[in-house]
């Protein structure tokens, strides 16, 4: 039997909504695949701080590019990381680092390194990756942000997997300690040994320790009181006129993501009960990082790359 003119109508209708429907659909996946978070692919150091009447001792490994052994000064702010660049700082030296798409865009991650520390950067699609050798580092990504944080900071012993969080990390040649310092999300950051792929899940105010012979351990600390003794670790994210006045110095884009942070930071200091943690339970670093115009020490530092 044959269709009649009104089913052929509906027929052609029918197939008609079936091609809009269609094409709507894929509009939308293309769409969706061009608004999602490019490599962020450089790390733009933004600020560099220093002792008074003290130089700069900033480089990054470049081979068959730089200098002195394929390490280049770095004299300032403005110079990027590119993929699989080592960077090491010498004495009272911290510089800032912003992840940036292709150099037009924030990232909204930040990576403070101080004094005698070294590490490399290795972005990978769609997520970023930090190697961490020995020093005091500073990873920070607000939980409120759009884009995507890092999904791996690695060290020789320790891997870290953050998540909307501003975290530290002390590492040293046996042993890594990572300490949080929020999350607002109240989802716990994980941190897990290397070697005995033995975990822990951190929130604000508790620190795990992981070393090379396999074992992780983990407690609390005081957040209001690791602010006051690492100072230069901190500046920018405290609740003091030197946090304020590191936060006016930087460019608009680098300023919002530091105020979403501090809202962040601020508000775990506030939030942490020192009846349960105790009023001067501080970890120690184990770099000494020094406070801002105190001369630091410098790490020895692992072969070279």
């Amino acid at each position: 039997m044959k269709p009649d003119k009104s089913q052929k109508s509906r027929l052609i209708a029918t197939q008609f909504i079936f091609v809009i429907l269609g094409c709507t659909i894929w509009i939308l996946n293309v769409s969706a695949k061009s608004t999602l978070p490019q490599k962020a692919d450089i790390a733009k150091i933004y600020n560099i701080e220093k002792a008074k009447n003290k130089n700069v001792d900033v480089r990054y490994f470049r081979k068959g590019v730089c200098t002195e052994k394929d390490w280049c000064s770095i004299t300032g702010p403005g110079q990027h990381l590119k993929a699989k660049d080592y960077l090491k700082t010498g004495e009272v030296s911290r510089v800032d680092l912003a992840l940036m798409y292709n150099e037009t865009k924030f990232q909204e991650v930040l990576f403070w390194q101080q004094e005698g520390s070294r590490s490399r950067f290795d972005p990978k699609q769609n997520a970023c990756f930090f190697e961490v050798e020995t020093g005091g580092f500073l990873y920070a990504h607000p939980h409120q942000s759009s884009d995507p944080g890092c999904n791996k900071i690695v060290s020789k012993n320790a891997i870290i997997f953050p998540v909307g969080t501003v975290l530290f990390i002390y590492g040293l040649e046996k042993e890594t300690t990572v300490g949080i310092l929020s999350n607002p999300s109240n989802q716990l950051i994980k941190v897990q040994n290397s070697i005995s792929n033995k975990s822990v899940s951190l929130k604000a105010g508790q620190y795990a320790k992981s070393q090379d012979d396999g074992k992780i351990t983990h407690g609390n600390f005081n957040l209001e009181e690791f602010y006051k003794k690492n100072e230069r670790l901190t500046l920018g994210l405290g609740t003091e006129i030197k946090d304020n006045n590191y936060v006016a110095r930087q460019e608009a884009g680098i300023q919002l993501i530091l105020k979403k942070l501090r809202v962040e930071t601020i508000k775990a200091i506030v939030d942490q009960d020192i009846k349960i943690v105790g009023p001067s339970n501080v970890i120690d670093p184990p770099v000494p990082l020094g406070s801002p115009g105190v001369t630091g020490t410098t790490v020895r530092l692992l072969s070279q790359p």
